[in-house]
């Protein structure tokens, strides 16, 4: 066990202190008593041959403190240099609970007669295992060593030699132990002084194997029926054992997991583990405390982890154990450490700087020390006594200063050396406790000098007792007068109340102890199965742990009722009844089953359905052939005992038709059987059966005699008819087997038949079994055969027929086909699709010329094929003049007729869209000039240009609720197949603080019927908002919109910074090919971080849905502290209302005489259009039109693509932001409002394209 130290000062102390001596008996007498309830791991010992024989404690004391009760050892077993002269008058069952040994048993130099090992299953021969796994050497008297369980030697040799009263070693077949590796075994002097070595046998009950052709030999490990040794190998040829199957008897392989054989199938059936035992499971692996979450994505807690310790899986380590990487280790692997000052047991990484441990496995002397300077653990015991320390001459307790780096011992610490001395403990400033000893009582030697007048004892310049009180550094209160050497009641001098083991208390415990107020200890009662005793007696045991039996008024408490007995529900055990003999029971009853006998063995069985069952136990009380009698069942036989339940005799019915027998059957001879109704003769034998029928007839009517008689018809009858025939002759038949002939008979002058084996020659034919002179079945088959031709050419005339008609229909079909084909129109072919889609019945409201007012010289933006103007919108619905500003988008050149298609195109898609953060279209006008589409003006700017003016107001509540409301919008996309393959920053327009709008879907398309995903070979695009495959492979979908998206909230949070800034656009590809992704914003939490990754994952299908999205920003805007950190502590307000809006329109529009537009269209509804439904479907057929070139001419193509250079287009690299248009038009000086700007350069200026 680990043994943290405060320091190794206090250790010095005690070094000259005689009252180690005192405590050292009080432990031989600890050791005395019954023995400790049953540990389930012991660490064993290590010393191989050593004798580290205490001082003070007897080498059986010894033993006993580490070896008794426990079940597996985890070191060795080492029974070394005993020297004891009364071996009969101690108890040497210490080891009896033994039944695993990770290490050797090694049993050298003893003056004992006997080892028994009656538990003991496997020695592993693995840890610290001294190069043998079984070591008995010199033992001049040992006579044998025992282990009838012993069932594998695992690993390393054994070695048994110069033994010479070992006679029965060439008893033990120890193939059973070794398998074949007989090399492992060395076997030397052992039995010198036995006198006839052929006398020495073993008990008639222990198994044999045969050994040459007819002899056999016995196997045990002395004489005596407990000492025979357990096979399993015999007839068994499987590496793990063989077990015997219940079904047929035959042995059958042991599941592969199991060592050292198995009672059953399985690998829960195994008497011991290959690998590791997990609660009687064998299996290769313990199961890990920590397993992965794969939804979190981390490693949390396994309710079903287990550690291993050595072979079995643990839910905690024992307290000694240390936890490395789920195993219960000794020690720490190197490089790891573990700190002995803190509760924690875990090895932990210590950085190359790890505390020294030092190996120390013989008592301390001078010249050990100088090897121990700045050891942090002692990895064996600390064993400092004068008769070692006087090898160094000169010795001081300044020697001794070495020790003081000392944390951990992992054995003990034992301290011996003379009274004679005196005690000086000075200048300690945190030492307490020293003057609350009684050092008169303790140290009781002269001083050296004879002059000397100094005290023996001097305690000076130490801690100061009343702040050792303050810090509660006192003794405990259970210690007596004498005082105390440290806190807690196990330091006590002595004890004020009760002593139990090394500990004061104020009282004994209520179960298992007494008290003795003689030595005012707390002692165990006589058994580990007595909770409540007044003495050490079992006679003085009032209450049982579990149950108690009572013979000849002597209660005897016992773990469980042993086989003769079972358990009453007052916990007592109460005699089986006397028929259930030696196989135990469940009850008082006779029954078998539940509530009585658990075997039978005379046994009274009944059938249920036929499947014979055991109905009670029977006692026998004469012979075996009058059982049945004597209770009375004379129509049950006694017979040998074969279904499950019953071992010797079974008393079984007799059979149905039997009234009484002999055994089982129906036969009057064989079985005894005594008829009830017929009895069949049979070739002078007869049989009893419950009807005369069949292939019988009635001689003699039951009714009339004891029992009736059948005989058996004529062999010629046929015996499968329930009446087969009247008599015994062939003409009594009702039915012939073969062939039969019609007679008439003389006497009464009618016909019978008679039954022949073949017709005579007179009748040769043969029909219906029956001879004839005519062939009657030759005619039938001539009728036969002439229906048969006639059917056969009617049905040839009938399909000559049919096939002349197909054929000309055919032709006249043909003909009428070529005809239809002449005169038909182009119909095309109709596409199935889901009749429940309706067409989209939104309407395009068309503007005249006269109700728009363009000021062309207020331009929001211009590219190479458009210009968006200021304007004024005059709805001729209304009256007085109203003027709404607006935003009006004009085709430079009327003759581009794809730049008219593509804004038709765009107006369209903004007119079937219907979503409060999508931005609206009012109408488009086809001037005879030039195309103009009309949109909502909002004059506070696209969201990119918003973020960067407001910066330091805006904090993490409104950049959370843009990115919802982005994905609220691209959520409605998603639902209506829209791919908007544009979205960004700059496509946003914020219509207030708290609200914005997605714009733009000059790229967008509508995803065909039955398809996923839009392949664009041509255009322009955007590099730094493109997904992977769309760099690669021109694919644009929902989830390239989901890269797309990631990408803006990134710029959302960072304030309109450009991703991917010093980068060329071919650059871009690769930095994403290698794994990079854009960094985490400043103020940006992991979580949310987190989401923008999930967008950006390589393979589109692991990247979130708009649905999933919108629901995870929904959840980050009800806490935004959670996931963004403000720069600043309190922002102030932006102004974005309708007065602040209505301001910078008149600026823009140099004008007061307009209506606000945030007022008008919050109110009102845009003309011409007869739906305004948020749950509006988009069609879903193929026939639903594309623009009619794929090809966007906002933007210039990947320069980084193939097919870019086989277009031979030319792109500009003096931007390395975007793929820029190829003409740039800067935006006006004066200018206040930016509408919706396609570009945005490094430097944050902003431009349009169309």
């Amino acid at each position: 066990m680990k043994l943290p130290l405060s320091g190794l000062w206090l250790l010095i102390f005690h070094i000259w202190l005689p009252h180690v001596l005192a405590q050292a008996k009080n432990e031989t007498a600890k050791a005395e008593t019954p023995k400790p309830v049953l540990r389930k791991f012991c660490s064993g010992t290590s010393n191989c041959l050593s004798n580290t024989n205490t001082i003070g404690i007897d080498k059986y004391t010894q033993l006993s403190m580490i070896y008794k009760g426990c079940k597996r050892i985890y070191g060795n077993i080492e029974i070394t240099h005993v020297e004891t002269k009364n071996n009969d008058s101690l108890d040497w069952s210490i080891f009896d609970d033994i039944e695993e040994v990770k290490g050797s048993v090694i049993i050298f130099n003893t003056d004992l007669q006997n080892v028994s090992f009656k538990n003991l299953r496997i020695i592993w021969g693995e840890q610290n295992a001294c190069n043998h796994s079984v070591f008995i050497s010199t033992n001049n008297n040992l006579k044998f060593v025992s282990m009838p369980k012993l069932r594998v030697i695992n690993k390393k040799p054994i070695y048994i030699v110069k033994n010479p009263y070992m006679c029965y070693l060439n008893k033990i077949k120890w193939q059973e132990l070794i398998d074949d590796d007989t090399s492992r075994l060395y076997l030397e002097n052992n039995s010198e002084k036995c006198s006839d070595k052929k006398s020495f046998a073993c008990d008639a009950s222990c198994p044999s194997t045969s050994i040459g052709n007819s002899s056999k030999m016995q196997h045990c490990w002395f004489r005596g029926a407990k000492h025979c040794q357990d096979t399993y190998r015999t007839n068994c040829h499987c590496p793990g054992g063989c077990y015997k199957d219940p079904k047929d008897g035959q042995p059958k392989c042991c599941d592969s997991s199991c060592l050292g054989g198995c009672y059953g199938d399985g690998p829960t059936k195994c008497l011991a583990c290959k690998e590791v035992n997990d609660d009687g499971v064998c299996r290769a692996t313990c199961p890990k405390p920590k397993q992965m979450d794969f939804q979190l994505g981390q490693l949390v807690d396994n309710p079903d982890g287990k550690y291993t310790h050595f072979k079995y899986c643990v839910k905690e380590c024992p307290e000694e154990m240390l936890i490395d990487d789920y195993h219960c280790v000794r020690h720490c692997m190197t490089g790891k450490a573990y700190d002995a000052e803190s509760d924690s047991r875990e090895c932990k990484p210590c950085n190359g700087n790890c505390p020294k441990i030092c190996r120390v496995n013989q008592p301390i002397n001078g010249l050990l020390l100088k090897n121990l300077t700045g050891c942090y653990e002692i990895d064996g015991y600390i064993d400092i006594s004068e008769h070692y320390m006087s090898v160094k001459k000169n010795f001081t307790i300044k020697d001794l200063d070495v020790l003081k780096s000392v944390r951990v011992v992992s054995e003990w610490v034992r301290l011996q050396v003379q009274s004679a001395g005196e005690v000086l403990i000075n200048d300690n400033i945190q030492l307490c406790y020293a003057d609350t000893i009684n050092w008169t009582g303790i140290v009781t030697g002269k001083p050296i000098a004879k002059n000397d007048t100094r005290s023996m004892v001097r305690i000076m310049k130490n801690q100061d007792k009343r702040k050792c009180e303050s810090r509660m550094r006192k003794c405990d209160s259970n210690c007596d007068s004498r005082g105390c050497w440290g806190p807690g009641p196990k330091n006590c001098v002595a004890c004020q109340h009760w002593k139990l083991k090394d500990e004061c208390v104020q009282k004994c415990p209520e179960h298992n102890y007494y008290q003795n107020a003689t030595t005012k200890e707390c002692l165990p009662c006589e058994s580990r199965e007595c909770k409540l005793c007044t003495g050490p007696t079992a006679e003085e045991c009032k209450l049982c742990y579990h149950v108690s039996i009572f013979e000849e008024s002597r209660m005897t408490c016992l773990p469980e009722c042993p086989e003769s007995h079972y358990q009453r529900n007052d916990s007592t055990c109460e005699k089986c009844h006397d028929a259930c003999y030696k196989h135990g029971c469940t009850g008082s009853g006779s029954s078998f089953g539940n509530g009585g006998c658990k075997k039978c063995e005379y046994a009274l069985i009944n059938h249920d359905n036929d499947k014979p069952f055991i109905e009670k136990c029977l006692i026998m009380n004469n012979s075996a052939l009058d059982l049945c009698e004597q209770y009375g069942l004379n129509n049950y036989y006694a017979t040998a005992a074969r279904i499950e339940g019953a071992v010797e005799l079974m008393c079984e019915k007799c059979d149905d038709e039997c009234k009484n027998c002999t055994s089982s059957g129906r036969n009057v001879k064989s079985n005894g059987c005594a008829c009830k109704h017929w009895a069949m003769d049979v070739q002078n034998d007869e049989t009893c059966i419950e009807e005369c029928k069949g292939p019988y007839y009635t001689v003699k009517d039951y009714t009339m005699a004891p029992n009736g008689l059948c005989k058996k018809c004529h062999e010629l009858c046929d015996q499968n008819q329930d009446q087969a025939c009247t008599d015994g002759t062939s003409a009594g038949c009702t039915e012939c087997k073969i062939v039969g002939i019609k007679r008439r008979s003389n006497v009464t002058d009618e016909d019978y038949t008679e039954c022949l084996s073949e017709c005579p020659g007179t009748h040769p034919y043969i029909y219906n079994k029956l001879c004839s002179e005519v062939d009657i079945q030759g005619q039938l088959n001539l009728i036969y055969h002439t229906i048969a031709a006639i059917l056969i050419a009617v049905f040839l005339f009938l399909g000559i027929c049919v096939l002349m008609y197909f054929c000309r229909y055919r032709k006249t079909k043909r003909k009428l086909q070529i005809v239809e084909l002449d005169n038909c129109a182009d119909i095309p072919e109709m596409s199935p699709i889901d009749p429940t889609i309706r067409p989209n019945l939104n309407k395009l409201n068309l503007i005249a010329t006269s109700e728009l007012e363009m000021k062309t010289g207020k331009i929001l933006g211009q590219g190479a094929f458009g210009v968006v103007y200021a304007g004024y919108w005059m709805p001729k619905e209304k009256k007085h003049g109203i003027r709404v500003p607006v935003a009006i988008k004009v085709v430079k050149d009327a003759r581009n007729f794809e730049a008219e298609d593509e804004m038709l195109s765009e107006a369209m898609k903004m007119c079937q869209l219907r979503h409060e953060h999508l931005l609206r279209i009012i109408g488009i006008c086809f001037h005879e000039d030039a195309m103009k589409m009309v949109t909502l003006l909002r004059p506070l700017g696209n969201l990119l240009s918003f973020l960067k003016k407001h910066r330091t107001n805006l904090g993490g509540r409104e950049l959370l609720l843009y990115c919802y409301q982005i994905s609220s919008a691209m959520k409605y996309l998603y639902e209506r197949r829209v791919v908007h393959r544009d979205l960004a920053a700059r496509n946003v327009l914020v219509k207030d603080v708290n609200r914005i709008e997605v714009a733009d879907f000059g790229l967008s398309k509508i995803l065909e019927h039955g398809k996923n995903t839009v392949l664009v070979e041509t255009g322009k695009v955007a590099v730094k908002w493109l997904a992977i495959e769309s760099l690669t492979d021109q694919i644009y979908n929902h989830a390239t919109d989901v890269w797309a998206f990631g990408v803006t909230c990134w710029e959302i949070l960072t304030f309109g910074q450009s991703p991917y800034q010093g980068m060329d656009l071919c650059g871009i590809r690769s930095f994403l090919r290698d794994g990079n992704r854009l960094a985490q914003p400043p103020n940006c939490s992991s979580e949310l971080y987190q989401e923008l990754l999930r967008c950006w994952m390589s393979n589109p299908d692991s990247r979130p849905t708009f649905v999933m999205l919108n629901e995870r920003f929904h959840a980050f805007c009800t806490v935004p502290n959670l996931y963004y950190q403000n720069e600043k502590p309190n922002q102030d307000t932006v102004e974005t209302g309708a007065d602040s809006q209505t301001e910078l329109l008149r600026e823009l529009l140099e004008d007061t005489d307009f209506e606000n537009p945030l007022d008008y269209f919050d109110s009102q509804t845009v003309p011409s259009s007869p739906t305004d439904s948020e749950v509006f479907q988009m069609p879903r057929v193929r026939a639903t039109r594309l623009p009619s070139s794929s090809s966007s001419h906002r933007y210039q193509t990947d320069p980084c693509s193939s097919k870019a250079i086989n277009n031979r287009q030319e792109v500009s690299m003096d931007d390395s932001n975007y793929l820029v248009p190829n003409a740039k038009n800067q935006p006006q000086e004066g200018q206040t409002t930016m509408y919706t700007p396609v570009v945005v350069n490094e430097n944050g200026l902003t431009g349009k394209q169309l």
